[in-house]
Formats: structure tokens, sequence, C-alpha cells
């Protein structure tokens, strides 16, 4: 018997939808900040190009470091961690619902190739 349990990801993990930047919510975006927007572009080149009000964001949409990213639209299913920002809409901010929950599992088990 296996002291291995199974979940449901749900179970385990809350998801947040980044935040949409339109006609009325591009007022949030500023010149400079210690939040700059996760675009998928920016994920994938390891660039910061916007970024965002600290002070207006909501906080479901600022990811840590410790938190993964998975993007929604384009390119659907890639997997980013170590990333502090604010999580645009085309991706996911996955956060554990406890501590007991090692996210860098997860990243590497979403990264395989197989």
């Amino acid at each position: 018997m296996s002291s291995w349990r199974e979940y449901k990801l749900g179970e385990v993990m809350n998801l947040f939808q980044g935040l949409a930047i339109n006609s009325k919510t591009k007022y949030l975006l500023v010149e400079k900040s210690n939040l700059p927007l996760l675009r998928i572009k920016d994920l994938q080149e390891n660039t910061i190009e916007i970024f965002v009000d600290e002070k207006e964001v909501p906080e479901k949409c600022v990811a840590n470091e410790n938190d993964l990213i998975f993007t929604r639209t384009g390119i659907v299913g890639l997997v980013f961690m170590g990333k502090k920002g604010v999580v645009h809409n085309n991706c996911f901010r996955i956060v554990p619902k406890n501590d007991d929950i090692f996210l860098k599992f997860y990243y590497y088990y979403f990264n395989r190739k197989d």
C-alpha cells in the first residue's frame, strides 16, 4: 500500500486569473514601480517593459517568486516560477492552499517533456 495520497489540483491549489489591461484599467500602468507587468512575452524573454502602480493593483494578481504562473492563451500551458510582479490576464497565478505543498515539484512536473 502506498503512502502517497492523490488529490485534484483544485484541492491543493488556488488559481487566480491575471489583471486585464483595458480602457478601464490602463490607468494602473506607470513609468516605473517595483511591480512589473508579467506578460507571456516578458516571461519567455525574461524582460521587463511595463510597470503597474503598486498601490492600486488587486493583491490576487500579484505573483511572488514562490508562485507558479501558467499561460492560458497563445502558447497555452507554459509554466514559470521565480517571478515577482503583476500577472497579466493571459496567465493564471497558482498558489498552494497550505504549506505542505512543494511547488517546485509541480513546476518540474508541468515542465517535463514526456
